[in-house]
């Protein structure tokens, strides 16, 4: 069985790290599998088995079996290459109107919507995260098959670098403060305004370790300033170890306003870090009420209050967001899905 799975770059990102987690799990099947991307960036994720690809260029999908595409770029070209390709595969990891009105402005975001659309419909399957998600492109893209895989992490194995990073922030993490944690692009949906924001409404030995790149970290910047919170907020770039500031996470607030599900959110899980998250359709099914607190998007009040009750009962929370992690989103059960999916894809074609 021959893959090619097409990712947009190298980066640090969510979509490309369930790549990289799924690939090599997958590898342990005895699957000959290539990675293409569009940009390479340095200290950025490494991978078995790839190369760079151009999007006009000469690059033949002829001899894979399937072709797996994630993210606008790739699923577009899989659009382009869609006569050369056996049987096109698309892993969705948002929802994409939504997704686009927040990154881009009138009137680009609705002809990226368009061709993104286009790129789905005519694509073979889609992979979705939940049933939540799944019906969103059924009713987007009547009588398309669509698999139902929730995502799953490896086991960590490397080893942490907690003195060396508690040295580097000494008066950030010292004495009673309660550290939390938030991991993402730097974009407006992601809400990160809205942790900042309920910082004022929390004690002062709250602070926010926010982990991430984009173009509305300079907002963010702007926003810690008016409200003088240099003290309590410290920004963290983009970075491969950004797993080893979740040792120093005493609560995790994801506060999206859309999300097709987030690693991030998952790795904190991994950790028995105690959770926040906005009461978003999506999380319903996959995560109960019980093992985190949630508050509704966009407010901080409420915010608040959850991150507080979550430090207030922290132990129990701990233990919930570990066994939440053991039982629905272990690496191997995804990846044995996955290829149990490509397997009948590939009979059936």
């Amino acid at each position: 069985m021959n893959i090619a799975f097409i990712i947009p770059s190298n980066r640090n990102k969510g979509p490309n790290i369930f790549v990289k987690n799924l690939t090599e799990a997958l590898c342990k099947q005895n699957l000959n599998i290539d990675i293409l991307y569009f940009e390479h960036i340095n200290n950025g994720l490494t991978f078995n088995n790839f190369r760079l690809i151009k999007f006009f260029g000469k690059e033949s999908l002829r001899d894979y079996d399937i072709v797996f595409t994630t993210m606008l770029k790739p699923d577009l070209y899989g659009l382009y290459k869609r006569k050369s390709i056996k049987n096109h595969v698309v892993s969705i990891h948002n929802f994409i109107k939504e997704d686009l009105a927040f990154n881009y402005k009138y009137p680009k975001h609705i002809l990226l919507y368009y061709l993104w659309r286009l790129a789905l419909k005519y694509s073979n399957h889609l992979i979705c995260s939940s049933n939540y998600q799944a019906t969103y492109y059924q009713e987007l893209l009547t009588q398309k098959k669509i698999f139902i895989i929730p995502y799953g992490l490896p086991e960590r194995k490397e080893v942490t670098k907690r003195r060396e990073i508690r040295q580097k922030h000494s008066s950030f993490f010292e004495g009673d403060n309660i550290i939390i944690g938030s991991c993402g692009n730097l974009i407006k949906r992601k809400g990160f305004h809205d942790i900042i924001n309920s910082l004022l409404l929390l004690p002062s030995n709250f602070k926010l370790v926010l982990i991430g790149s984009g173009d509305y970290g300079f907002h963010l910047h702007e926003l810690v300033g008016q409200n003088h919170l240099e003290n309590r907020v410290l920004f963290i770039p983009e970075t491969y170890s950004y797993y080893q500031y979740y040792e120093h996470f005493d609560v995790y607030c994801q506060a999206s306003y859309s999300e097709g599900f987030g690693l991030a959110l998952i790795e904190a899980f991994q950790k028995s870090i105690p959770c926040a998250i906005t009461d978003l359709d999506i999380y319903k099914e996959s995560i109960p009420n019980k093992y985190v607190q949630k508050f509704p998007v966009g407010n901080s009040l409420k915010m608040a209050r959850s991150l507080k009750h979550l430090y207030l009962n922290h132990k129990s929370y701990r233990n919930l967001s570990r066994k939440l992690f053991e039982n629905s989103f272990s690496i191997n059960n995804s990846a044995s899905r996955h290829f149990d999916i490509f397997s009948d894809i590939i009979i059936k074609s």
